[in-house]
């Protein structure tokens, strides 16, 4: 006897440079902000997920900008939207809650993910995914600075922007619940 539970329609945008999203049914695809816009706007869904990378400058803007008119257009305001990274930032992510975003991962993008299994993930776990979490678990102190060229460098705001972080200390002090283990938010906290 065949099954009735309804699939739930899946706008999927992979706008990263690989891709790691896999195929699945109920899924419609497109890869550009413009599509996922005309797509969200012309047709009903119950869930968007938009793989996105953190990494590219150039992509951030239309990144910032999509969330910004999917959380603002009538047609798709409330449908939940979920945006994925392929890694950590701080500014991104902060722009990307300004912009209306509510839940959000950042998982490696060699781990491809399954649209369905994501959406059965944020209806299960919706607090896992939650922007106001992720944006805890990272120091408020994180800076990045972009220069002309087009690279960037994440600093510590906490010591006057004089540390540049990366690799083992962002990892396992930076972005960790509390910051437990950073002496310049410790320093800070008792001079307050």
């Amino acid at each position: 006897m065949p099954s009735s539970t309804r699939h739930p329609a899946i706008l999927a945008a992979s706008l990263a440079a690989r891709p790691t999203l896999f195929p699945a049914d109920g899924a419609k695809w497109v890869c550009s902000p413009l599509g996922c816009l005309n797509q969200a706007t012309c047709y009903p869904f119950d869930w968007i997920l938009i793989q996105a990378e953190a990494g590219r400058v150039s992509a951030r803007a239309d990144l910032i900008e999509l969330v910004d008119c999917l959380r603002h257009h009538p047609a798709c305001q409330q449908v939940p939207l979920l945006v994925i990274l392929g890694e950590w930032h701080r500014g991104l992510i902060a722009d990307l809650k300004t912009a209306g975003l509510a839940l959000i991962d950042v998982r490696p993008p060699q781990d491809g993910f399954d649209p369905v299994a994501l959406h059965c993930l944020t209806t299960r776990y919706p607090a896992r995914f939650e922007i106001d979490r992720l944006l805890s678990r990272l120091c408020p102190h994180l800076n990045t600075m972009v220069f002309k060229t087009g690279v960037e460098l994440t600093t510590c705001a906490a010591c006057g922007d004089r540390m540049v972080l990366g690799g083992e200390r962002l990892r396992s002090v930076c972005r960790t619940p509390g910051h437990r283990h950073c002496e310049y938010v410790w320093a800070e906290g008792k001079r307050s």
